[in-house]
């Protein structure tokens, strides 16, 4: 199966949600399922995308003022991103940006 998970922010940054939504994908896929992460990157300046424990990852630029809420750069282009990801998966799995 394939599932994409959307996320405000991934390993290796440290929080709850990171921390589950890590925990969540990396048994997914050891069950042997294609999944997909697009998660913030806060201070990042273009999207880049790596494979960690058998799960991709893409990382999107965002800006996190004061770390209160994260604003997603290249707005148009994600959107482009996650529809074309969202078709072609599964299941998708959002947490709240």
């Amino acid at each position: 199966m394939k599932i994409l998970i959307a996320t405000p922010r991934y390993h290796s940054h440290r929080g709850g949600v990171e921390y589950v939504v890590k925990s969540v994908v990396e048994r997914l896929a050891e069950m042997g399922h294609a999944v997909t992460v697009l998660a913030g990157e806060p201070g990042a300046k273009i999207p880049r995308e790596d494979q960690i424990n058998r799960v991709q990852v893409i990382r999107w630029p965002t800006q996190v003022p004061d770390n209160a809420y994260h604003m997603l750069l290249a707005a148009d282009k994600l959107r482009e991103v996650a529809i074309r990801l969202a078709k072609e998966a599964d299941v998708l799995h959002v947490h709240r940006f």
